[in-house]
């Protein structure tokens, strides 16, 4: 609000303060100004949309804190109204060392403002952190890149606004060995294949807009993360990606030694793409010359069309994009914080993602609404089709699958209705790798027949004996190891024709 003030002359000079409010996330109270959501317009950055990222960093950081026998040093690196730091430090109290750094002097002030108004202790820079006590909350006002190059840290998260790419090299250069970095990334227009110029400046790849564009995005980051860990001699694991609202989100695991650096880069490869039926394969290695590269695509698209019609795209990350293990230990933490109930059910779709198994058998008891809902929706007079509300209603005629079907709807019911808080394990995780990318039905599906819903896609790849699962990338698509080819054979062999009218 505008605050008028009277001047000697008795006239009226108008002093422009920002409005300034209070907004309440998982029971941490911040003050949050006018235009908060507006970078340009504000130094107090504060995005309510963000707040599934947030959630998922903590899951994380909960997780890793369960790892440790001492206290975890970790740095929210930007940290605006101080809402994710103060988060874990409230929720992790006595289990973490938080530091919230940000490049704005308004915002350390607010950040300050912030802990005090949610019981916690402020914590100068030049105190002794052997005097500070369990709820102390250590603020910097510096540049991250600065402060990544002065202290080593346990646990980074990297949230810029806009890419991340120009502080990947400072984190990577103090995290301690078996530390882990959380890296969001709001470039989306970028990594969504939009700005290709963007994409090569910023991350040295070639994207294009594909049906799998969002998984191009976070493999995207990935290799840009590889690549900076390489340079300080550390190599990644990658522990959990996601693409969520408008945000990708990846957090790495960080190995010390030249040997984890050499096989990390081994994982960025170049990705052949045909830009007529949108199969893709890898390249063998950044640094091979083949004859053709039209020979690995399993597709005839060149045969039959002239000109090139496939592209060369990346360098992207190859290697896998999820740890089911750390997923599974964070699904468990989720149920003791204070997260939405979105990213509890975003976790159970991930951990099924990761896995992504090669028959039916309970890997997880509870699923999303979502996916309940899609399951019960399997009966017998429920329509078998993405386009039910045009072709009509009918029967399944196979009563196997019927059968099977309905197993997996009881246990879904027997577990408590699908509640994303009670996911458990019927089998032990076996993980060897999951797919790449995923194929959409919306993108492959017959114009002269119905294409099956997602989930049962699923369950006849599994029967043709694929590996497949649904992907939280696209609520169409379907993540299997199966080629386009066998794909549409599958899809061919037990899609409805339409009725001619």
């Amino acid at each position: 609000m505008a605050e008028v003030q009277q001047d000697s002359n008795g006239s009226g000079a108008v002093t422009e303060e920002l409005s300034a409010r209070t907004t309440t996330e998982n029971g941490i109270e911040v003050v949050i100004k006018e235009n908060h959501a507006t970078p340009g317009k504000t130094s107090t950055f504060f995005n309510p949309k963000m707040r599934m990222t947030r959630e998922i960093v903590r899951c994380a950081l909960s997780s890793f804190v369960a790892e440790k026998e001492k206290p975890v040093e970790c740095l929210d690196a930007f940290g605006g109204t101080g809402i994710s730091g103060l988060q874990w430090a409230k929720q992790c109290e006595g289990a973490v060392q938080v530091t919230i750094s940000d490049v704005s002097e308004e915002s350390t002030q607010l950040i300050k403002e912030n802990c005090l108004r949610n019981g916690l202790v402020v914590q100068e820079q030049t105190e002794d952190e052997t005097n500070s006590c369990s709820n102390a909350v250590k603020v910097i006002n510096t540049d991250a890149n600065v402060l990544l190059h002065q202290q080593a840290f346990d646990f980074i998260y990297l949230d810029p606004y806009g890419t991340a790419v120009q502080y990947l090299e400072a984190a990577f250069r103090n995290v301690r060995n078996q530390g882990i970095i959380a890296v969001s990334s709001t470039d989306t227009s970028t990594l969504f294949g939009k700005s290709e110029n963007v994409a090569a400046r910023n991350y040295g790849s070639y994207l294009l807009k594909t049906e799998y564009y969002k998984e191009l995005g976070v493999r995207t980051v990935l290799q840009a993360v590889a690549r900076a860990a390489a340079r300080c001699y550390k190599g990644i694991e990658v522990l959990v990606s996601a693409a969520v609202e408008h945000c990708i989100l990846v957090i790495v695991r960080v190995h010390r030694g030249g040997k984890h650096a050499d096989k990390s880069i081994g994982q960025v490869k170049k990705l052949f793409h045909c830009r007529l039926c949108e199969e893709r394969v890898y390249h063998p290695s950044l640094f091979s010359v083949l004859e053709s590269n039209y020979s690995l695509l399993k597709c005839n698209c060149h045969k039959s069309s002239l000109g090139m019609t496939a592209v060369e795209l990346g360098p992207i990350w190859s290697g896998s994009i999820f740890n089911p293990k750390f997923i599974k230990q964070m699904q468990e933490a989720s149920k003791k914080l204070s997260v939405s109930k979105r990213v509890q059910e975003l976790l159970v779709v991930l951990l099924n993602e990761a896995i992504c198994s090669d028959k039916q058998k309970p890997l997880t008891i509870r699923c999303s609404t979502a996916e309940r809902e899609a399951l019960e929706s399997l009966d017998y007079d429920d329509d078998d089709t993405a386009d039910s509300e045009k072709s009509g209603k009918r029967r399944l005629e196979d009563a196997g699958l019927d059968d099977r079907v309905e197993k997996r709807a009881k246990i879904e019911r027997r577990s408590g209705g699908g509640d994303a808080e009670g996911a458990v394990f019927g089998d032990e995780i076996e993980f060897d790798g999951h797919p790449s990318f995923y194929y959409g039905l919306h993108k492959h599906g017959q114009k002269d027949m119905n294409a099956p819903k997602t989930d049962r896609m699923v369950i006849f790849l599994h029967d043709s004996g694929y590996r497949a699962s649904r992907t939280h990338f696209d609520q169409l698509g379907v993540r299997t190891n199966a080629t386009l080819q066998q794909f549409l054979e599958v899809l061919r062999s037990r899609g409805k024709k339409t009725l001619k009218l």
